[in-house]
């Protein structure tokens, strides 16, 4: 009966993790990267290397499916490399993934703050 239970409680987390928004993601992860809840009215620090703003860079690219565990996952990178910027030719996939996920993060989320710099570099010409 225990791990029945156990189960139900595991399995109820599971689908509202799967069905929240990508709004209501970002700001869970904002919650547990910062210690506290975004509203509406909140005001983040408008300077871009804040932590407020690496915390949102690096919230975005979790949600995306980019970072997972504070590590770049496998396969989704290069999805976004492709959807969201437009990055089609397989060397310049490979050159991009060479250059923005071999970067090395310290501080709380850098390693978001830095892809998505990195992306934003890769993209402008």
């Amino acid at each position: 009966m225990k791990v029945f239970l156990l189960f139900i409680f595991l399995s109820a987390i599971w689908l509202q993790a799967l069905s929240m928004k990508p709004y209501e993601k970002v700001k869970a992860c904002l919650k547990r990267q910062l210690g506290y809840t975004v509203t509406a009215n909140t005001k983040l620090d408008d300077k871009e290397d804040s932590l407020q703003s690496k915390c949102f860079y690096h919230c975005l690219l979790e949600v995306k499916g980019v970072i997972a565990n504070d590590a770049i996952s496998s396969e989704q990178p290069r999805k976004v490399l492709v959807k969201k910027y437009g990055i089609t030719d397989t060397d310049e996939l490979e050159k991009a993934e060479e250059k923005c996920h071999s970067v090395k993060a310290t501080g709380k989320c850098e390693l978001g703050y830095k892809i998505f710099k990195c992306y934003q570099s890769i993209t402008k010409h």
